[in-house]
C-alpha cells in the first residue's frame, strides 16, 4: 500500500487521529463524572433533609424530657442502631448449619461446613479475602454452638489443627 502523504505527515495524521479518539473518551468520562456529581448532590440534599428531621425530633424530645425531669438531655449517651449485616433472615444461617451438622452421621470438618454454607447461601468464595470472611463467619457460629453445648469440638485447639465438629443436640 502506497503512502501518498509521506512518512512525517502520515505520523502527524495518525497522531491527530489518536488524540481525537482520546478526546472522545475524555468527553465520555466527563459526562459520566457530571452524572455522578448530580447523583451525589441529590443524595447530599436527601441526607441533609433527613438530618434536619432528626434534629427537629431531638429538639421536641429534649423539650419533653425537660418538662418531665430537670436534667440536661444532652447528657444522654447516643445509641446508634446497627442492623445485622448480611443477606440472611434472623437465625437462618445458624439453622442451616445445624441442619448440616445433624445430617452428618459423623464428625464434620470446618472446611466441609464452610462449603455447605457456600452452596446453601451462595456466599462469596472467589478470592482469598472472601474465603477468609466466609470461614470466619462459619467458625464464629460453630464456636458459639460449642459454647452452648450443641456441638462438640473434637480437634486440639492448641495445635491449630483443622476443626472437627460433632453434633450433640440442644
Amino acid at each position: 500500500m502506497a503512502n501518498h502523504l509521506g512518512s512525517p505527515l502520515s505520523r502527524l495524521v495518525r497522531e491527530r487521529a489518536y488524540r481525537a479518539g482520546d478526546l472522545k473518551v475524555v468527553e465520555q468520562q466527563e459526562a459520566a463524572a457530571r452524572e455522578k456529581i448530580k447523583a451525589a448532590v441529590s443524595a447530599l440534599r436527601a441526607i441533609r433533609e433527613h438530618r434536619r428531621g432528626i434534629e427537629e425530633k431531638l429538639k421536641t424530645l429534649d423539650a419533653e424530657i425537660v418538662k418531665r425531669a430537670a436534667f440536661d438531655a444532652a447528657l444522654i449517651r447516643p445509641i446508634r442502631a446497627c442492623p445485622r449485616l448480611g443477606p440472611f433472615r434472623y437465625g437462618e444461617f445458624r439453622a442451616e448449619m445445624i441442619k448440616t451438622l445433624k445430617e452428618a452421621a459423623r464428625p464434620v470438618t470446618t472446611r466441609q461446613v464452610v462449603m455447605a454454607m457456600v452452596r446453601a447461601f451462595g456466599m462469596p468464595f472467589a478470592i482469598p479475602a472472601e474465603r477468609e470472611a466466609t470461614r470466619r463467619r462459619v467458625v464464629e457460629t460453630l464456636r458459639t454452638l460449642a459454647r452452648r453445648g450443641a456441638i462438640q469440638r473434637l480437634h486440639d485447639t492448641s495445635k491449630n489443627a483443622e476443626g472437627l465438629w460433632l453434633w450433640e443436640g440442644l
